[in-house]
């Protein structure tokens, strides 16, 4: 389970270097800035829906996961000290979409108003929104995963291996016990 904790934090640096590198570049006149482009006004209410829709998903996603507490998924995350990924994944989206959110209406404003403070604004916003649309992928992906999981008793064998798998159940009655 190390393994995955530490792709998982490898995958979240490089998605927050490549955001940095998209500032950068963006600040350094590499690529233009969004408000340049043709049709950046209807971009930008699109992408204002599309993460008040977001927001709208994990809102209901987070109810119906308080519900899923004591399933099978969340005792293998305990078993496996995964619940601290699983939390950081589920944040971070959330964190990152109302980000992008509040830049999009930010940047509504300010493209009217073209100035350093707008260009930097404008450069924050490229690099918040590639952290959005990646983070967002990840967080779907696992809610998914989560909701639809059907593990049984032969899939859990399978997955924890046979050595695994009485420890595991040691684990579930002592939890179920609490």
């Amino acid at each position: 389970m190390k393994k995955i904790r530490d792709i998982n934090i490898l995958m979240s640096l490089s998605v927050y270097v490549c955001a940095i590198g998209l500032v950068v570049i963006t600040q350094t006149e590499g690529i233009s800035y969004g408000y340049e482009i043709k049709g950046f006004e209807k971009t930008l209410e699109s992408i204002i829906n599309f993460s008040a829709i977001i927001i709208g998903f994990y809102t209901a996603m987070y109810g119906v996961l308080l519900t899923l507490k004591n399933s099978d998924i969340f005792q293998n995350f305990k078993f496996h000290n995964a619940e601290k990924i699983v939390k950081f994944q589920l944040y971070e989206s959330l964190i990152s979409s109302f980000l992008i959110l509040i830049l999009s209406i930010a940047l509504q404003i300010l493209i009217n108003y073209i100035n350093p403070f707008t260009n930097f604004i404008c450069a924050i916003w490229l690099g918040t929104l590639f952290v959005f649309v990646v983070s967002t992928f990840r967080a779907i992906s696992l809610l998914l995963k989560i909701m639809f999981n059907h593990s049984g008793k032969e899939q859990e064998a399978s997955v924890l291996g046979e050595s695994k798998q009485a420890r595991y159940d040691s684990f579930k009655k002592k939890q179920e016990d609490k």
